[in-house]
Protein backbone atom coordinates (compact mmCIF):
# COMPACT_ATOMS: atom_id res chain seq x y z
CA UNK A 1 0.00 0.00 0.00
CA UNK A 2 1.22 3.86 -0.51
CA UNK A 3 -0.80 5.38 2.17
CA UNK A 4 -3.66 6.87 -0.37
CA UNK A 5 -7.20 6.65 0.02
CA UNK A 6 -8.27 3.37 -1.55
CA UNK A 7 -10.36 5.29 -4.35
CA UNK A 8 -9.44 5.30 -8.17
CA UNK A 9 -10.73 5.98 -11.41
CA UNK A 10 -12.76 3.83 -13.24
CA UNK A 11 -10.00 2.17 -15.09
CA UNK A 12 -8.37 0.93 -12.21
CA UNK A 13 -12.07 -0.57 -11.26
CA UNK A 14 -12.54 -2.28 -14.45
CA UNK A 15 -9.17 -3.73 -14.35
CA UNK A 16 -9.94 -5.33 -10.96
CA UNK A 17 -13.30 -6.55 -11.95
CA UNK A 18 -12.07 -8.39 -15.49
CA UNK A 19 -9.44 -10.18 -12.73
CA UNK A 20 -11.93 -11.15 -10.37
CA UNK A 21 -13.63 -12.49 -13.12
CA UNK A 22 -10.67 -14.40 -14.82
CA UNK A 23 -11.18 -12.40 -18.11
CA UNK A 24 -8.10 -12.68 -20.65
CA UNK A 25 -9.02 -9.03 -21.40
CA UNK A 26 -6.78 -6.14 -21.19
CA UNK A 27 -7.69 -3.06 -19.49
CA UNK A 28 -4.96 -0.70 -20.67
CA UNK A 29 -5.74 3.09 -19.15
CA UNK A 30 -6.15 5.59 -22.17
CA UNK A 31 -2.68 7.96 -20.57
CA UNK A 32 -0.38 4.68 -21.88
CA UNK A 33 -2.30 4.81 -25.24
CA UNK A 34 -1.62 7.96 -25.50
CA UNK A 35 1.61 8.29 -24.15
CA UNK A 36 4.51 9.31 -26.64
CA UNK A 37 8.14 8.07 -26.69
CA UNK A 38 10.83 9.98 -25.41
CA UNK A 39 14.10 10.21 -27.02
CA UNK A 40 13.28 8.69 -30.59
CA UNK A 41 13.76 5.10 -29.00
CA UNK A 42 10.73 2.68 -29.23
CA UNK A 43 9.72 -0.29 -28.07
CA UNK A 44 10.05 -3.43 -29.43
CA UNK A 45 7.23 -5.83 -30.57
CA UNK A 46 8.21 -8.15 -27.42
CA UNK A 47 8.34 -5.49 -25.09
CA UNK A 48 4.88 -4.21 -26.06
CA UNK A 49 3.42 -7.67 -25.48
CA UNK A 50 5.36 -8.09 -22.39
CA UNK A 51 4.60 -5.18 -21.02
CA UNK A 52 0.57 -5.52 -21.69
CA UNK A 53 0.72 -8.36 -19.50
CA UNK A 54 1.96 -7.11 -17.05
CA UNK A 55 -0.40 -4.72 -16.65
CA UNK A 56 -2.67 -7.56 -17.25
CA UNK A 57 -1.04 -9.20 -14.06
CA UNK A 58 -1.28 -6.04 -12.00
CA UNK A 59 -4.95 -5.01 -13.16
CA UNK A 60 -6.28 -2.96 -10.78
CA UNK A 61 -3.89 -3.05 -8.00
CA UNK A 62 -1.56 -1.49 -10.83
CA UNK A 63 -1.76 2.26 -8.99
CA UNK A 64 -0.53 0.57 -5.81
CA UNK A 65 3.14 1.10 -4.07
CA UNK A 66 3.59 -2.80 -3.96
CA UNK A 67 5.54 -5.21 -6.26
CA UNK A 68 3.50 -7.47 -8.22
CA UNK A 69 4.38 -10.79 -9.85
CA UNK A 70 3.80 -13.04 -12.59
CA UNK A 71 5.47 -16.53 -13.92
CA UNK A 72 8.33 -16.04 -16.41
CA UNK A 73 6.55 -18.68 -18.44
CA UNK A 74 3.85 -16.96 -19.13
CA UNK A 75 5.77 -13.85 -20.93
CA UNK A 76 8.62 -16.10 -22.74
CA UNK A 77 6.03 -17.11 -25.20
CA UNK A 78 6.93 -19.46 -28.09
CA UNK A 79 10.88 -19.08 -26.47
CA UNK A 80 12.02 -21.81 -24.07
CA UNK A 81 14.84 -19.82 -22.83
CA UNK A 82 14.66 -16.62 -20.55
CA UNK A 83 17.52 -15.15 -22.19
CA UNK A 84 15.64 -12.79 -24.50
CA UNK A 85 12.78 -12.19 -21.79
CA UNK A 86 15.81 -10.82 -19.69
CA UNK A 87 16.87 -8.59 -22.82
CA UNK A 88 13.37 -7.63 -23.04
CA UNK A 89 12.73 -6.73 -19.33
CA UNK A 90 16.17 -4.81 -19.71
CA UNK A 91 14.52 -3.08 -22.25
CA UNK A 92 11.31 -2.17 -20.60
CA UNK A 93 13.56 -0.91 -17.76
CA UNK A 94 15.52 1.54 -19.97
CA UNK A 95 12.95 3.42 -21.97
CA UNK A 96 11.43 6.98 -21.63
CA UNK A 97 7.99 8.03 -22.05
CA UNK A 98 6.91 11.61 -22.43
CA UNK A 99 3.60 13.67 -22.56
CA UNK A 100 2.52 16.85 -21.70
CA UNK A 101 1.99 18.07 -18.33
CA UNK A 102 1.80 21.66 -15.87
CA UNK A 103 3.91 22.31 -12.87
CA UNK A 104 2.80 26.02 -11.38
CA UNK A 105 1.33 26.83 -14.15
CA UNK A 106 3.91 26.32 -16.41
CA UNK A 107 3.38 24.29 -19.66
CA UNK A 108 5.74 21.59 -20.92
CA UNK A 109 7.02 18.30 -21.44
CA UNK A 110 7.89 15.53 -18.53
CA UNK A 111 9.76 12.85 -19.57
CA UNK A 112 9.72 9.60 -16.75
CA UNK A 113 9.80 5.64 -16.55
CA UNK A 114 7.55 3.20 -16.16
CA UNK A 115 9.00 0.31 -13.99
CA UNK A 116 11.25 1.63 -11.12
CA UNK A 117 12.64 -1.98 -10.50
CA UNK A 118 12.24 -5.80 -11.66
CA UNK A 119 13.30 -8.72 -9.81
CA UNK A 120 13.76 -12.07 -11.74
CA UNK A 121 14.34 -15.79 -10.16
CA UNK A 122 15.44 -18.61 -11.67
CA UNK A 123 14.83 -20.34 -14.51
CA UNK A 124 11.13 -21.55 -13.56
CA UNK A 125 10.85 -18.43 -10.72
CA UNK A 126 8.84 -14.77 -11.28
CA UNK A 127 9.15 -11.56 -12.66
CA UNK A 128 8.41 -9.45 -9.51
CA UNK A 129 8.36 -5.64 -10.56
CA UNK A 130 7.25 -2.37 -9.47
CA UNK A 131 5.63 0.26 -11.67
CA UNK A 132 6.97 3.79 -10.96
CA UNK A 133 5.54 6.41 -8.76
CA UNK A 134 4.43 8.98 -12.15
CA UNK A 135 3.29 5.36 -13.61
CA UNK A 136 1.19 4.77 -10.72
CA UNK A 137 0.07 8.31 -10.69
CA UNK A 138 -1.23 7.59 -14.33
CA UNK A 139 -2.90 4.63 -13.47
CA UNK A 140 -4.65 5.88 -10.00
CA UNK A 141 -6.67 8.37 -11.82
CA UNK A 142 -7.23 6.91 -15.46
CA UNK A 143 -10.85 7.57 -15.82
CA UNK A 144 -10.32 6.10 -20.00
CA UNK A 145 -9.17 2.64 -20.80
CA UNK A 146 -8.75 0.54 -23.96
CA UNK A 147 -10.01 -3.22 -23.87
CA UNK A 148 -7.28 -5.47 -25.27
CA UNK A 149 -7.70 -9.46 -25.92
CA UNK A 150 -5.13 -11.08 -24.59
CA UNK A 151 -4.52 -13.66 -27.77
CA UNK A 152 -4.88 -10.63 -30.15
CA UNK A 153 -2.21 -8.62 -28.40
CA UNK A 154 -0.10 -11.90 -28.85
CA UNK A 155 -0.23 -13.01 -32.17
CA UNK A 156 0.34 -9.60 -33.80
CA UNK A 157 3.53 -9.58 -35.95
CA UNK A 158 4.10 -5.88 -36.19
CA UNK A 159 4.92 -3.45 -33.39
CA UNK A 160 3.05 -0.36 -35.35
CA UNK A 161 0.01 -3.21 -35.60
CA UNK A 162 0.12 -3.55 -32.13
CA UNK A 163 0.41 -0.28 -31.42
CA UNK A 164 -2.43 1.03 -34.02
CA UNK A 165 -4.87 -1.57 -32.26
CA UNK A 166 -4.43 0.09 -29.24
CA UNK A 167 -5.19 3.40 -30.10
CA UNK A 168 -8.26 2.18 -31.94
CA UNK A 169 -9.45 -0.16 -29.15
CA UNK A 170 -9.62 3.22 -27.34
CA UNK A 171 -11.93 4.65 -29.93
CA UNK A 172 -14.15 2.21 -30.37
CA UNK A 173 -17.58 2.85 -29.56
CA UNK A 174 -16.69 6.70 -29.11
CA UNK A 175 -19.70 8.58 -31.11
CA UNK A 176 -16.55 9.91 -33.59
CA UNK A 177 -14.07 7.04 -33.49
CA UNK A 178 -11.37 9.30 -34.98
CA UNK A 179 -7.76 9.96 -34.56
CA UNK A 180 -6.21 13.56 -36.03
CA UNK A 181 -2.64 14.21 -36.35
CA UNK A 182 0.62 15.09 -38.30
CA UNK A 183 2.75 13.06 -40.13
CA UNK A 184 5.05 13.88 -37.22
CA UNK A 185 2.62 13.16 -34.59
CA UNK A 186 1.68 10.20 -35.92
CA UNK A 187 5.32 8.86 -36.26
CA UNK A 188 5.42 9.73 -32.26
CA UNK A 189 2.78 7.90 -31.66
CA UNK A 190 3.68 4.87 -33.39
CA UNK A 191 7.24 4.50 -32.24
CA UNK A 192 8.95 4.82 -35.47
CA UNK A 193 12.46 5.68 -35.15
CA UNK A 194 14.22 8.97 -35.70
CA UNK A 195 15.41 8.52 -39.97
CA UNK A 196 12.93 5.42 -40.47
CA UNK A 197 10.81 5.20 -43.25
CA UNK A 198 11.58 9.30 -43.76
CA UNK A 199 9.45 9.24 -47.39
CA UNK A 200 5.36 9.09 -47.04
CA UNK A 201 5.16 6.72 -49.69
CA UNK A 202 7.48 4.67 -47.42
CA UNK A 203 5.87 5.17 -44.20
CA UNK A 204 2.44 4.52 -45.93
CA UNK A 205 3.61 1.29 -47.86
CA UNK A 206 6.07 -0.33 -44.68
CA UNK A 207 4.00 1.32 -41.52
CA UNK A 208 0.65 2.80 -42.12
CA UNK A 209 -0.94 -0.21 -45.03
CA UNK A 210 0.78 -3.04 -43.14
CA UNK A 211 -0.45 -2.75 -39.90
CA UNK A 212 -3.90 -1.78 -40.80
CA UNK A 213 -4.21 -5.12 -42.85
CA UNK A 214 -2.80 -6.61 -39.83
CA UNK A 215 -5.37 -5.49 -37.65
CA UNK A 216 -8.36 -5.84 -40.04
CA UNK A 217 -7.09 -9.66 -40.20
CA UNK A 218 -6.99 -10.13 -36.55
CA UNK A 219 -9.06 -8.12 -35.05
CA UNK A 220 -13.07 -8.96 -35.19
CA UNK A 221 -14.74 -6.09 -33.40
CA UNK A 222 -13.72 -3.00 -35.29
CA UNK A 223 -11.77 -2.16 -38.31
CA UNK A 224 -9.23 0.43 -39.07
CA UNK A 225 -8.80 2.90 -42.18
CA UNK A 226 -6.96 6.25 -42.76
CA UNK A 227 -6.25 8.60 -45.26
CA UNK A 228 -4.40 11.72 -45.89
CA UNK A 229 -5.72 15.19 -46.00
CA UNK A 230 -4.14 18.14 -48.04
CA UNK A 231 -0.90 19.22 -47.27
CA UNK A 232 -0.34 15.58 -46.81
CA UNK A 233 -1.66 15.59 -42.85
CA UNK A 234 -2.16 12.04 -41.68
CA UNK A 235 -6.09 12.91 -40.83
CA UNK A 236 -7.44 9.96 -39.30
CA UNK A 237 -6.98 5.98 -37.87
CA UNK A 238 -10.48 5.05 -37.97
CA UNK A 239 -12.01 2.21 -35.83
CA UNK A 240 -15.74 1.04 -37.25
Amino acid sequence: MDGTADTTGRTMEVARIEKERGSDTIVQPRELVEVRYARGVSLSLSARKVFALMMHQAAGDAWRDQEHRIAKRMLRGSHNSNDRLTETIDELMGIFFAMPDKVDGDHGRRTFQMIEETFEGGEQGWLIYRFTRRARDLLKDSEAYALLHRATVLAFDSKYALELYQLGALLYRRDVPIWRGDVETLRAKLGVPEGAYSSFADLRRFVLDAATAEINQLVPQFSVAWDVAKRRAARSSRSQ
